[in-house]
């Protein structure tokens, strides 16, 4: 969970946070060297890759509406799905509850694992 970069967009109540999964954790050693270069020391960034969720905004969720925010993974086609952050920007992590009316795949857990669509936050 991080905190969302997003304005109000025409009055629409927006979500102060943004989610992800965690697919990797990395660390790099890095040399800046070139003519601008001020430093020739070497230096390790630590950076986290990605997967993010979308909000689903098809009922309204929080505390007046009595209900949890539904997340859903963005499609692997959309080119902001993935993504590199830096974990200093994460807050916390969250307990994803999955939406079992939202169940895909087989059902039979000993053969393919299922899956859900759709989590919700719990708060």
């Amino acid at each position: 969970m991080v905190l969302a970069h997003e304005d109000d967009v025409d009055g629409e109540v927006w979500h102060p946070y943004w989610y992800g999964r965690v697919l990797g954790i990395f660390h790099v050693l890095v040399q800046h060297k070139g003519e601008s270069s001020t430093c020739s020391e070497v230096r390790q960034i630590d950076f986290l890759f990605v997967h993010w969720f979308g909000r689903d905004n098809s009922s309204a969720s929080g505390w007046a509406a009595r209900r949890l925010p539904r997340i859903g993974f963005l499609s692997a086609d959309d080119e902001s799905a993935f993504g590199f952050l830096d974990p200093q920007d994460v807050l916390r992590g969250v307990h994803l509850i999955p939406d079992f009316s939202q169940i895909v795949g087989n059902t039979d857990m000993a053969e393919d694992a299922t899956f859900t669509k759709l989590y919700y936050v719990n708060m």
